[in-house]
């Protein structure tokens, strides 16, 4: 997997390859096919603590806007399938 990666505050960001999600039970791994990087991210990337209460650890991958289709679910999710294609409009944490 590729994602874009905090790794110093103000350098340019490349894509990084990092290790694929595990399937919580409960939650869907989604293929990304496009996500967004917004103000909080700009915010995150230039290292602005005071912007959020908190400033983001080097190593986050930054995005939270993702668009893309389900490739797995948990055992306890009802409601979306394998091949879903899916908007998630906001997601921050693990």
């Amino acid at each position: 997997m590729r994602a874009a990666v905090l790794e110093e505050y103000g350098a340019p960001l490349e894509l990084t390859d990092v290790p694929a999600p595990e399937l919580p039970p409960d939650g869907a791994v989604v293929s990304v096919d496009a996500c967004g990087l917004c103000r909080s991210d700009w915010h995150a990337w230039r290292g602005h603590g005071e912007w959020n209460d908190d400033q983001v650890p080097r190593g986050q991958i930054l995005g939270h806007e993702p668009a893309g289709e389900v490739v797995a679910v948990g055992e306890r999710v009802e409601h979306i399938a394998e091949g879903d294609q899916v908007v998630v409009p906001f997601s921050l944490g693990d």
